[in-house]
């Protein structure tokens, strides 16, 4: 039995709304950045565990502003903190739809891949006789293995 793991049908105006979607959401955040490999390897993180830490620190700072120099930036953080806030509810829901996506990518392109499968057994099978061999032979190149070099093989040894 083919394996059929989604079936959707996508229209012209589903994608055309998706991508007016999309530029809306670049038009109105138009300031979101993005952080290079090693920005994004080195930057702190407040995560979970440090989360409750960063409120109450900012919370005993603006109780204390002679305390805290301006060189620290805590009005910024706290600005930050109130955008975060405010976006992190969009990226659970943006994160549950990419998953549905990303899922939904993965079983059509599986259904796919399992019914092209399922024709190139039948073409190996019966195609000779049907004047396909040739045609057999050009989507086999699709399973051959590269060898890997051994250490036998390295050349100058």
């Amino acid at each position: 039995m083919a394996q059929n793991l989604v079936q959707t049908i996508i229209t012209d105006e589903q994608i055309a709304e998706a991508k007016a979607a999309l530029d809306v959401l670049e038009r109105i955040f138009p300031d979101f950045i993005v952080l290079d490999v090693a920005d994004r390897r080195s930057i702190r993180r407040m995560g979970t565990k440090f989360e409750q830490f960063c409120r109450q620190t900012l919370v005993v700072g603006a109780e204390n502003p002679k305390l805290i120099p301006e060189t620290v930036g805590m009005q910024d953080a706290i600005a930050d903190l109130a955008a975060y806030d405010k976006l992190f509810p969009l990226h659970a829901r943006l994160t549950r739809i990419m998953t549905r996506w990303d899922d939904t990518l993965l079983a059509l392109g599986s259904d796919v891949y399992d019914a092209s499968r399922d024709i190139y057994l039948l073409l190996k099978a019966f195609g000779k006789s049907m004047g396909l061999d040739e045609l057999r032979k050009g989507l086999s190149s699709a399973f051959s293995r590269s060898r890997r070099k051994s250490k036998d093989d390295s050349p100058g040894e």
